[in-house]
């Protein structure tokens, strides 16, 4: 690992000859026995739980758990020139260096230099996203703020909704994050996630064009590389195809605030780390290519709270995660969601004057 005294770094993801990777070594799935690697998966595709209680399609079904603390989880204009603010993301404004990893991994926050070869920070060399943000304006009144997800991305929101946000009275959210329903779900422009989602903008009192804002935090399952890099590759081109469903059937959109995994390495099977370290870079990669001028039929990306940490170890702001904060090793329990929640109200209250509206 190699860390510098400040954030200077300005490229956007692997070396044009490959870069440096993250060799790990296989670890063994939770769920099935079978050896795997890197897999960032949130849950099997079995979509054995769906916490909206709607039809995922053929391979999900309702949520039965019914003890919260332990269940398995619930014109798209990026003109620069609209007039928002540069974002911190509620997250460190400057790239500082942390303490001693326990799994030699640091938070993209802190991370002054390069890892294995790439680079930290949430934006080339800051935690501040370099360019205005569009606004945002009531449309008939209301904008509307959903998620979009797997299990850990319903459960988070659907808290974060419940005992934290204060938006003001022209905010309407809701939660269109499924359990089961990874990103090679939302990818597929047919899957019925997408007409679930609809279910949920409708439910939610929202006409389509009202829907402006969303959080996104999807992921794949078994995503089965050796290396961080193709690990992060293959997240971020399915992360792609995620965005460009939500701007072909949302155009509306005009943010889209992306965030990664929560810590891995208490025995999530399912997303050991680094696969969750490496979602991060791939959000990371993906957004500084906006920044560089692609991707401009997409929302306009930027990260919400990044919420990753080394475990125990605290990052510069003091966040961490516990064993205790999970109920399975996968996905935050009641205490565990609670501090998403906290990073989410921070990160809204701070960054997104729509939100207060």
């Amino acid at each position: 690992m190699t860390l510098s005294l400040g954030c200077t770094a300005t490229g956007a993801g692997p070396s044009a000859d490959g870069g440096a990777s993250l060799d790990t070594a296989a670890s063994m799935d939770g769920e099935s026995g079978e050896q795997t690697t890197l897999d960032t998966g949130d849950e099997p595709d079995d979509g054995s739980e769906a916490d909206t209680g709607l039809d995922s399609g053929p391979d999900s079904g309702p949520d039965t758990d019914s003890e919260p603390d332990t269940d398995s989880e619930p014109d798209t204009d990026s003109d620069s020139d609209s007039g928002g603010q540069p974002q911190g993301g509620g997250n460190i404004g400057l790239c500082d260096q942390g303490g001693a990893p326990q799994d030699g991994l640091l938070p993209l926050t802190d991370l002054t230099g390069t890892h294995q070869g790439f680079e930290g920070c949430l934006y080339p060399g800051s935690n501040v996203h370099p360019l205005p943000h569009p606004v945002v304006e009531p449309i008939d009144g209301a904008v509307g703020f959903g998620s979009i997800g797997m299990s850990n991305a319903a459960q988070e929101f659907t808290y974060f909704m419940d005992n934290a946000a204060t938006p003001g009275p022209s905010v309407v959210m809701f939660n269109g994050a499924q359990g089961g329903q990874t990103s090679s779900a939302w990818a597929d422009p047919n899957d019925m996630v997408w007409s679930n989602f609809g279910q949920m903008v409708n439910g939610a009192g929202l006409a389509p064009e009202q829907l402006q804002v969303v959080w996104v935090k999807s992921a794949l399952s078994h995503n089965a590389h050796a290396t961080l890099e193709d690990a992060a590759l293959a997240e971020k081109a399915a992360l792609e195809d995620v965005l460009r469903n939500l701007a072909d059937k949302y155009p509306s959109v005009r943010i889209a605030y992306l965030t990664s995994r929560a810590y891995g390495g208490y025995g999530c099977g399912l997303s050991p780390e680094p696969a969750a370290y490496a979602h991060g870079h791939a959000i990371k990669w993906l957004i500084e290519e906006q920044i560089d001028g692609l991707h401009d039929d997409l929302p306009f990306l930027a990260w919400g709270p990044y919420i990753w940490a080394d475990g125990a170890t605290p990052r510069s702001d003091g966040h961490l995660w516990l064993p205790e904060d999970f109920g399975d090793g996968c996905h935050p329990n009641q205490q565990g969601r609670a501090k998403v929640a906290d990073l989410m109200q921070q990160f809204f209250m701070e960054e997104a004057p729509w939100y207060v509206q």
